[in-house]
């Protein structure tokens, strides 16, 4: 073998050792979102069988649930709570629904039954109407269809239930969700 082959062999070795050191930062860190590199990439936080959740997307709903409860002046959730929710938002996306909610469901329920027009979502959530939505209506009609379908009494019971139907995995070592209880721990 030849200096020319070893030495580009032993740098690829230290690039693969320090990329994985890394990762390994990453997913250990208790603060994930907080590491420079969780954010720059959409590394996978919870995977199903169905698809993962990655960091890009809960550190974005991380922000989403901050702004509306400075807007309301609610208790800011903390991200293991945002990721919990995130969670079960997935279960219940992907939980079998008959009749599947969409964006119209979402803007009528909000407009008639919440009576939230769409000037009003901006003024408190800090959100479009769309991305209000998007991302606290159509889940909430969602995670509400699948428990009356279930006849499920409470929402934690329809998430039991869910978890015991689909595997879930989360990656941050710090983190561990229960499938008998359907949440994080």
């Amino acid at each position: 073998m030849s200096k020319r082959f070893l030495f580009f062999l032993a740098l690829a070795v230290v690039l693969l050792m320090f990329l994985g050191g890394l990762i390994a930062w990453t997913y250990v860190s208790r603060d994930m979102l907080g590491v420079p590199l969780a954010r720059m990439l959409p590394w996978p936080v919870s995977c199903s069988t169905r698809g993962c959740i990655t960091t890009r997307a809960w550190a974005n709903q991380v922000e989403r649930a901050e702004n509306i409860a400075r807007a309301t002046k609610y208790e800011i959730p903390t991200q293991k709570q945002v990721l919990n929710t995130l969670i079960r938002q997935h279960l219940a996306h992907f939980g079998q629904l008959r009749s599947p909610i969409g964006i119209k469901e979402a803007q009528r329920y909000r407009r008639d039954i919440l009576n939230m027009p769409d000037e009003k979502v901006a003024q408190a959530a800090g959100l479009s109407p769309y991305e209000y939505d998007q991302y606290f209506i159509v889940p909430f009609l969602e995670q509400e269809s699948l428990r009356q379908e279930r006849s499920a009494e409470s929402v934690d019971e329809l998430y039991r239930l869910l978890a015991g139907e689909r595997y879930v995995f989360v990656l941050p070592a710090h983190l561990k969700w229960d499938r008998s209880e359907g949440r994080l721990k």
